[in-house]
């Protein structure tokens, strides 16, 4: 099995496979949209990935005028596409406002908080956190829900596989999911209540194959990137608060970021000691 996904892929460079596996999440959204069976209006959902992506486009420009860094047409298109499948799709001028800072907050951090040249924290993940504090609106990850999940879960295995990152994912999934389980026992929740929430209502697969995965701000090393794994995993559980604040995936991706980086901190100090 794993030879096949091997062949599949191996000829696709790393962010042009996240980009078609983007893409045809943006596609099956719009079909299921407009059939009626998203939550959201086909034209919401298009109109909003076309604002968002004008948005990114937009604002990275203008990041690499003001700094003359070098951009990749790619990792902006992925971006965008994360900010849409995440954020609600937008039905009044204050939605489509909102989508827009997201878009300006996510490209700005790329070119504002970086060490040697690599942006420190997931871009989306940072924007949704800001936005979450400056604004009453929020990211819904409404790329979790059921008619989603077969495909999200389908072309993450391919990504992770691609990136090398499985055993970090497998990590990752096997912390939350234990602690989420956990904290549905011990609430009197029925098991039946966790798989369904899982299987059907969750951002658990989207941000573990998508974001997590990310190799510019995660661990190289095999095993670092298995504890990783685990630190995320527990800071995704909803119950686990961070500085007093309840969890929320976003959060739980930007703390691991942060952890991340001071342990790279720590390590270097230590090498030049």
């Amino acid at each position: 099995m794993t030879d096949l996904i091997d062949r599949l892929i191996k000829k696709i460079p790393l962010y042009r496979l996240t980009l078609y596996y983007l893409e045809n999440l943006c596609i099956l959204a719009v079909l299921l949209g407009w059939t009626g069976r998203m939550g959201y209006s086909g034209f919401s959902i298009l109109s909003s990935m076309a604002v968002v992506l004008v948005s990114c486009f937009i604002a990275n420009a203008i990041g690499v005028s003001v700094t003359g860094a070098r951009s990749n047409r790619d990792a902006v298109t992925i971006a965008a596409l994360i900010i849409a499948l995440i954020a609600p799709p937008a039905v009044s001028f204050g939605e489509y406002s909102f989508l827009v800072v997201l878009s300006i907050l996510a490209m700005a951090s790329k070119y504002i908080l970086t060490l040697g040249k690599r942006h420190i924290f997931n871009p989306v993940a940072l924007a949704a956190v800001i936005a979450s504090f400056i604004g009453t609106r929020t990211a819904v990850w409404w790329v979790g829900v059921g008619p989603m999940v077969p495909l999200v879960i389908a072309g993450g295995i391919l990504i992770a596989r691609k990136f090398r990152r499985e055993d970090m994912v497998t990590a990752f999934f096997l912390t939350s999911t234990g602690g989420i389980m956990l904290s549905y026992l011990l609430q009197g929740m029925s098991l039946s209540a966790f798989f369904s929430d899982l299987a059907f209502h969750s951002p658990l697969f989207f941000l573990g194959f998508v974001m997590l995965t990310d190799p510019k701000n995660a661990p190289a090393r095999r095993r670092a990137q298995i504890i990783y794994g685990i630190v995320v995993g527990l800071l995704f559980i909803p119950q686990v608060h961070i500085f007093g604040i309840a969890s929320s995936p976003e959060m739980a991706l930007v703390a691991g970021n942060l952890i991340f980086l001071a342990s790279r901190l720590k390590l270097t100090a230590a090498s030049t000691a």
